[in-house]
Formats: C-alpha cells, sequence, structure tokens
C-alpha cells in the first residue's frame, strides 16, 4: 500500500529539504509545493 506524507511548518523550517531526503531514502517522489506557488 503506498503512503502520503504531508509535512508542514513555519518558512524556512527545512520541509523540502526534508521531504526530498525523505523521498530519496523510500524511492518516492518528492513534490515541492514552493515550485507551484508564485512568489
Amino acid at each position: 500500500m503506498s503512503r502520503v506524507h504531508l509535512i508542514e511548518g513555519p518558512v524556512g523550517a527545512g520541509k523540502s529539504t526534508f521531504g526530498a531526503a525523505l523521498a530519496a531514502s523510500s524511492n518516492g517522489v518528492h513534490i515541492p509545493l514552493d515550485e507551484w506557488f508564485a512568489t
């Protein structure tokens, strides 16, 4: 069964870094929402 991990926290807390590392270590997919939103 597949798992979905939602990671939330304040700006600059390392969510994207942690998400990328989690995806790499579990052969998963990292979808960084930072790239979806205009700044």
